[in-house]
């Protein structure tokens, strides 16, 4: 999946990288937490700009069906997918494992089940 330059969060820079801060605010959460969720510090590094990259790519995926930005950020955060053991979108997203998460998301768009 390529990384839009453009967000329907309004939290990327003109460059296309996340706003950190920007999320934060709009999460209601700390940058610290925030990078916490995606298994980082709070260091803006190349590591993080990708894992927030695709934290908002799944945010913008999970809210047409979820209602909104805060609870697709609480889908992120603490329901569990079966078809991982029970794992969250988050515990796989800090183990480097996107793919499966956008593979899920994937299933559920075909009218899959989870």
């Amino acid at each position: 999946m390529t990384h839009s330059s453009e967000s329907i969060l309004g939290v990327r820079r003109s460059d296309g990288s996340v706003d950190i801060a920007s999320l934060a605010r709009t999460l209601g959460v700390t940058e610290d937490d925030l990078a916490y969720s995606v298994g980082l510090s709070g260091q803006e590094t190349p590591d993080i700009q990708c894992r927030l990259n695709v934290l908002v790519e799944l945010f913008e995926r999970v809210m047409p069906w979820s209602g909104d930005i805060q609870k697709a950020y609480d889908w992120y955060c603490s329901q569990p997918i079966a078809g991982f053991g029970d794992t969250t979108a988050q515990d796989l997203l800090k183990e480097g494992r996107a793919s499966a998460v956008h593979a899920y998301l994937d299933r559920i768009a075909d009218g899959g089940y989870a």
